[in-house]
């Protein structure tokens, strides 16, 4: 093993510890209401909605285009765009002072469900 693949296995094995005790931590600390509380409000749902599958994806693919850029470097910014709800996002909601379980309930994809499951 040379000191690369080293010190690339430590990078992955921490970003993953991070994100999961990240995730654990924020989730642990809020309640099931309080995480559901901010998605009862529909225009903060449609905004946080069209910013992550439609504005934020527009400028990633504005970007690719006015810079050059190699192909696949492109690709990976666009995709990287498209991915609403990184897992950081909770740790920058918290650096922001910002509302936490608004932050946690935008990463969730599927709330619908997840509302459902929750009430039966």
């Amino acid at each position: 093993m040379t000191l690369n693949d080293f010190f690339t296995a430590v990078a992955g094995i921490s970003g993953l510890l991070f994100i999961v005790g990240s995730m654990l931590a924020t989730g642990l600390s809020l309640t099931t209401a309080q995480i559901l509380q901010p998605l009862k409000n529909a225009s903060l749902v449609i905004l946080a909605l069209l910013a992550n599958f439609v504005l934020v994806p527009l400028l990633a693919y504005g970007i690719a285009r006015l810079i050059p850029l190699d192909e696949s470097l492109k690709i990976g910014l666009i995709v990287l765009a498209t991915v609403a709800g990184a897992p950081f996002l909770v740790k920058e909601v918290q650096a922001a002072q910002g509302d936490l379980p608004v932050g946690v309930g935008l990463m969730n994809p599927d709330w619908k469900d997840l509302y459902e499951n929750i009430t039966q």
